[in-house]
């Protein structure tokens, strides 16, 4: 049967013909004889048709492969400050590594900059998801990925409204790292469950809960909503701290005055 060698041109598929075998005419007749079969494929019947297209193909891969080549080069060199267009570094990669994972090549290859867009649909101003690339890079980028907006290095300006919330998130974190230094020892116990022993005396009680969503509010400057005591307790002890901090749920957050 050689049906599965045969183009749609009805002649030897030439990406068939290294499963095929070359035999004498006489050996054909007699095989063909015994075990019937076909159709005949003779030596000089390859398809010029399916032979063109292959051809063509591999000049277009090898030009891909040249234009890869000459791109990574490119992209190793340094572009001078204010020149170039930002690109998002994580699509960037994807296309140096050919797409590998199907489901970011849907998602990410149609635009070259949509990992650097912000949810106000501007110019993120987190520098480090994006690079800049040389005008010629940009210029192939954009001829084939056309989708998605575009930002020049000289002239792109990163999100107003984002860049405010960046201020205010790191206004937060040094605030909050203040109040993790002078809570040192109720961070180390919510974080580790260290406790420190105290002396006997009169303490506030917190429910434990609230002292670990503390720790991950100081933690986490994105967080905008301020944290309140909950059922907070006054209590004397006179045994010590030890025994004190075994109630469940609550533990001492700090003496009372201090």
């Amino acid at each position: 049967e050689n049906g599965f060698a045969v183009c749609e041109h009805g002649a030897i598929d030439p990406k068939r013909i290294e499963e095929l075998k070359l035999i004498s005419e006489s050996a054909w007749k007699l095989l063909h004889g015994k075990y019937g079969g076909g159709p005949e494929l003779r030596n000089d019947k390859e398809c010029v048709h399916c032979s063109q297209m292959l051809w063509m193909k591999k000049l277009a891969k090898d030009e891909n492969t040249r234009i890869h080549y000459n791109i990574t080069h490119r992209l190793g060199e340094k572009v001078p400050a204010g020149e170039g267009w930002w690109v998002s570094r994580k699509w960037l990669d994807g296309w140096q590594k050919g797409w590998p994972v199907e489901h970011i090549k849907q998602e990410m290859q149609l635009e070259p900059c949509k990992g650097i867009t912000c949810e106000h649909g501007a110019l993120s101003p987190n520098a480090a998801i994006r690079r800049a690339v040389p005008d010629d890079v940009w210029s192939y980028f954009r001829e084939r990925f056309a989708e998605g907006p575009e930002y020049p290095r000289a002239e792109a300006e990163e999100c107003a409204e984002c860049l405010v919330a960046l201020r205010l998130i790191q206004e937060r974190k040094v605030a909050r790292a203040k109040d993790r230094d002078k809570f040192s020892a109720v961070y180390a116990h919510a974080k580790r469950g260290k406790r420190k022993e105290l002396g006997v005396g009169e303490y506030c009680l917190l429910p434990g809960a609230w002292v670990r969503r503390w720790a991950r509010w100081v933690d986490d400057p994105t967080m905008e909503e301020h944290i309140g005591i909950i059922s907070t307790q006054r209590s004397f002890h006179p045994i010590g701290a030890s025994t004190l901090l075994e109630l469940p749920p609550y533990w001492s957050f700090h003496p009372i005055g201090a």
